[in-house]
């Protein structure tokens, strides 16, 4: 199966960001972010990439420098989660879909993604459609896209097994613990 589905990335927030008038409002809000290169990451004690580029590039934009020290890198899970709670939260980069939609504000479109279906090499492992998910045990990371997009084509509860961070799905795909994972087509773990 060439991709999973095609979406776009953006940055999602508790409230309306892109609406903010005043600098002072752009303080109070927590940002948050995963380890998921090359849209945001950690490199030696860094954070940046892609979408930390772009958020700070509207914030200077709107006359409020932002910080790097501001935005907060954690699990996929904890950040996704956190936001969900609100208030005045921002969570970069979010793959946007239909079952997010009224979940939050969105800034963006950052950039158009393909979610694929990643097996090892010579698994030969052949996906057609999304009944073929069916038979196979699937890597994900909690609560991403890929997990839930996997959990709309109805692969059962038990086929799925979750970890926090993209970097032990890798793993744990390249020791067999599972068939495949869904994940960003750019993405790098």
């Amino acid at each position: 199966m060439k991709g999973l589905v095609k979406t776009w990335i953006a940055l999602a927030a508790g409230l309306l960001f892109s609406g903010m008038a005043q600098a002072a409002d752009f303080s109070k809000l927590t940002y948050m972010t995963e380890n998921y290169p090359p849209y945001n990451f950690s490199a030696k004690g860094v954070i940046q990439g892609i979408s930390v580029d772009l958020l700070l590039a509207m914030g200077k934009q709107a006359g409020v420098p932002l910080k790097l020290n501001m935005i907060k890198l954690y699990p996929w899970a904890r950040a996704y989660n956190q936001t969900l709670k609100g208030p005045n939260m921002v969570l970069f980069a979010t793959t946007r879909t239909k079952a997010r939609e009224a979940l939050f504000k969105w800034v963006g479109p950052i950039a158009n993604t393909d979610t694929v279906l990643l097996a090892k090499k010579g698994s030969g492992i052949s996906i057609s459609s999304p009944a073929d998910m069916k038979k196979y045990t699937i890597g994900v990371v909690k609560d991403d896209v890929g997990e839930q997009l996997v959990k709309a084509a109805g692969v059962p509860a038990g086929k799925i097994k979750s970890s926090s961070k993209p970097t032990q799905v890798a793993q744990k795909l390249a020791k067999g613990g599972f068939s495949f994972l869904p994940m960003s087509k750019i993405a790098r773990t």
